[in-house]
């Protein structure tokens, strides 16, 4: 976790969208870096509450996808 000027690190929370039936994973174009294929991501803000409401938030904004059950996985 880089802390870019912050006082404390930025948690950031990963969505992995599942299509189990397909056989398939969601992944998304990195806007940086157009040319990569990444995991939805961003930061966990206050207003999500728990961390996998976050990640749920980035699987809506950055791949269009409702994420209906979850599960938190910590390393």
């Amino acid at each position: 976790m880089g802390t870019k000027g912050r006082s404390s690190p930025r948690v950031v929370c990963c969505a992995i969208p599942i299509a189990r039936a397909a056989g398939k994973v969601l992944i998304v174009t990195s806007r940086k870096r157009p040319d990569n294929w990444v995991l939805p991501k961003g930061g966990w803000e206050p207003s999500d509450g728990v961390l996998e409401a976050a990640a749920s938030r980035e699987a809506l904004e950055e791949g269009l996808t409702l994420c209906p059950s979850l599960r938190l996985l910590t390393s």
